[in-house]
């Protein structure tokens, strides 16, 4: 029985986690990198900066970002919660 409260509680704070607004002001500048990705091309400069373009960026986050882009693509921004919740 305390398997089954704890598994209920676990998920019921996952749950209130995940069903908050999603805030992360570099979403959207990952769910651009993460098109470029899908779209075959390795980002290996700054190139969703004006002003520095050209600057060698170390791009270590591009699975990531491609099954965020991928995710939005299959279940729209809802899925960014719904995959957040299922991960938590």
């Amino acid at each position: 029985m305390t398997r089954v409260v704890a598994f209920a509680l676990a998920v019921a704070a996952a749950t209130v986690c995940a069903a908050r607004t999603v805030y992360d002001p570099d979403l959207f500048w990952h769910l651009a990198q993460g098109r470029e990705v899908l779209a075959g091309h390795l980002v290996r400069t700054n190139l969703f900066s004006a002003a520095y373009a050209a600057y060698p960026q170390h791009y270590t986050s591009w699975l990531f970002d491609a099954a965020l882009a991928l995710t939005v693509r299959v279940l729209g921004l809802g899925g960014v919660q719904l995959v957040q919740g299922a991960l938590m």
